[in-house]
């Protein structure tokens, strides 16, 4: 057998020697990577976590409510007070005057008050007024009113229309189906008799 010359062996012995040797440092740097991978691997986990936190501020934000207030919400309700002259409606009122003096009735809200009330913007209307039952001075109108004939207990101040045509001025009470053309405000039986005195009376019932 023909053996093989001894520097071959050498060279092949020191060729494997060099491929162990470049097999042995592939392996190591493929376990643990080179410091350009590390730094790559750090970049994308640190933009990962910069994503995630945006995500999860941007999330919160959007399920907690705004507690910015409109100044809408502020504004002054507009006031619902009706004027006072809505409220109360201005009184129409009728001066009735007998023996130098006068007085002042409140008109009532009816039709026959404004019918009187109409007669009168035309000029005064006087009457011949006389004592009747100790509670009333009563006289003929000298023309008809409307009726609006109701129950009614009299009492001192009452202007009341009887039958459409007699205007009556009551200082007691009385009770009878009557119609109210206005009122003599806080005055007393005594107040009315010493206005209108005993007897016939020439009373003038105008506007003030």
């Amino acid at each position: 057998m023909k053996r093989t010359p001894y520097w071959i062996r050498v060279i092949a012995l020191t060729l494997l020697l060099i491929a162990l040797i470049a097999l042995i440092i592939y392996q190591t740097s493929k376990s643990t990577g080179t410091p350009a991978d590390t730094s790559s691997s750090t970049t994308v986990s640190s933009q990962g976590s910069e994503s995630s936190t945006d995500v999860i501020s941007s999330a919160d934000s959007a399920s907690i409510p705004s507690e910015t207030v409109s100044s809408e919400s502020f504004t002054e309700p507009a006031s619902t007070v009706a004027p006072e002259s809505d409220i109360k409606q201005e009184k129409t009122t009728m001066k009735i005057t007998a023996n130098g003096n006068s007085l002042t009735a409140v008109l009532a809200d009816n039709s026959s008050a404004q019918a009187l009330l109409e007669r009168l913007q035309d000029g005064p209307v006087t009457v011949e007024m006389n004592d009747y039952g100790n509670f009333e001075k009563v006289g003929p109108l000298g023309f008809s009113l409307p009726t609006n004939d109701e129950p009614i207990s009299t009492s001192p101040g009452d202007v009341i229309l009887y039958q459409g045509t007699n205007i009556t001025v009551y200082y007691d009470e009385n009770h009878w189906n009557f119609t109210r053309l206005g009122k003599i405000e806080n005055i007393t039986r005594e107040d009315l008799l010493d206005f209108f005195g005993d007897g016939t009376v020439t009373v003038t019932f105008s506007l003030d």
